[in-house]
């Protein structure tokens, strides 16, 4: 297989055959979460009529149990954070932790992951 016809995996010397990259890729959709991250609005004209402006972003799933990485920024000042998850499930989200230099957070879906 030719470095051209082949893509890297990030670090570990192993290469995916493109015809195995869509396979690849499907496997990994299933641990990117949407996120739905309701904030206050600062200015209730810009928001909905309580006050709270609506906001996405993504995770990605990182260990059982429903632990996902995400972006500071994404999390920030968040009055309430939803996840959707490939097959449709709504889940609420807590934030665990944050780093506001490298602009990371960790955080948890609530309820039944399985």
């Amino acid at each position: 297989m030719s470095a051209v016809s082949a893509v890297s995996a990030a670090g570990t010397g192993a290469t995916v055959a493109p015809a195995g990259l869509a396979a690849v890729a499907a496997r990994a959709e299933r641990g990117v979460v949407s996120l739905i991250v309701e904030r206050p609005s600062g200015v209730a004209a810009t928001g909905s009529a309580d006050g709270t402006r609506t906001t996405g972003g993504s995770g990605v799933l990182i260990a059982t149990g429903g632990l996902l990485v995400t972006n500071e920024h994404v999390v920030r000042g968040a009055r309430a954070i939803h996840a959707v998850a490939e097959e449709g499930q709504l889940f609420d989200v807590t934030v665990v932790a944050t780093d506001l230099p490298t602009d990371l957070a960790v955080a948890r879906l609530q309820g039944d992951v399985s």
